[in-house]
């Protein structure tokens, strides 16, 4: 948890501390910040594959695989965003 706070802190403070870095003179650079997100941006990575690692975590942070999404449309309605550039366009009933 604590790198996953860090990093959206620092993704959402980036250009804050860029002012900051620009208008007075504080001990950290903007250097210094890229590569603590970065560090923190391995961090995460390292941590959310050690959680797919574990029995049933398998698919942690992944879309749904189409067979999920197949048997949730036969309990509920269900609506699917393809954002894909390969994605198909339909015009009717017919793919384009």
């Amino acid at each position: 948890m604590r790198a996953s706070n860090a990093l959206e802190y620092a993704v959402t403070h980036d250009e804050e501390a860029q002012n900051l870095s620009t208008q007075s003179n504080q001990q950290f650079s903007l250097n210094k910040l890229r590569s603590c997100h970065r560090r923190l941006a391995e961090e995460w990575e390292i941590l959310v594959k050690r959680a797919r690692d574990m029995p049933g975590f398998q698919d942690l942070f992944q879309p749904k695989k189409f067979m999920q999404l197949c048997s949730a449309a036969h309990r509920w309605p269900c609506g699917v965003v393809n954002v894909h550039k390969r994605r198909l366009r339909c015009t009717g009933n017919r793919p384009v």
